[in-house]
């Protein structure tokens, strides 16, 4: 399987996901409830070692942690610097 790209818009109480594969096409657009098991559910569907872009917002170092401990390539992106769908 090819590498998946994945982009996390983090705001406190549910966050949106989105999930692109190695051409761009989006595979994917989900919402969660913030929590450990249900971000890991999600970016594991990536597959292995998944490029992850997330907001350094307010509150990110429990999802960096949980997306690290999945062996995911985080990078964190500035708020402002990102647009996209909302989550709350």
């Amino acid at each position: 399987m090819k590498r998946q790209y994945v982009a996390i818009d983090l705001h406190r109480q549910r966050s949106l996901i989105v999930r692109d594969d190695h051409l761009g096409k989006e595979l994917s657009v989900t919402k969660i409830e913030n929590d450990p098991l249900s971000l890991a559910q999600v970016v594991a569907e990536a597959g292995e070692a998944p490029e992850v872009a997330i907001e350094a917002t307010n509150g990110w170092y429990w999802a960096v942690d949980v997306l690290q401990e999945l062996g995911a390539n985080v990078h964190l992106a500035h708020p402002s610097a990102t647009t996209g769908g909302t989550a709350e």
